[in-house]
């Protein structure tokens, strides 16, 4: 992983794939270079839909920053609107 300057450039440390719905169905990738819409969808550089834990597309408001924490749940304002979906994590069942 290397830093960017982008706010919506995330990686994964370890094991796991980021979740983006394509034409065809749900694709995973380990690119995590995203953008947002005009209408604050939070896609890949090919345009698909960046998926969030629940299934469902992200969408933010451009207009405000963007925060990420370690276990991939977005906020903005201190309100969360999503967290990213991660394939292949084994996902833990208690806090940690």
């Amino acid at each position: 992983m290397r830093a960017t300057s982008n706010a919506l450039d995330f990686g994964i440390q370890g094991k796991g794939f980021f979740a983006v719905d394509s034409p065809s169905g749900v694709a995973y990738t380990r690119n995590g270079s995203f953008q947002l819409t005009a209408a604050g969808r939070l896609v890949n550089g090919d345009g698909y839909p960046v998926r969030s834990a629940t299934g469902q597309p992200i969408t933010l408001d451009p207009g405000l920053p963007v925060d990420v924490d370690a276990n991939g749940a977005i906020t903005q304002s201190g309100q969360v609107l999503g967290k990213l979906a991660v394939a292949g994590l084994r996902q833990s069942s208690g806090p940690g």
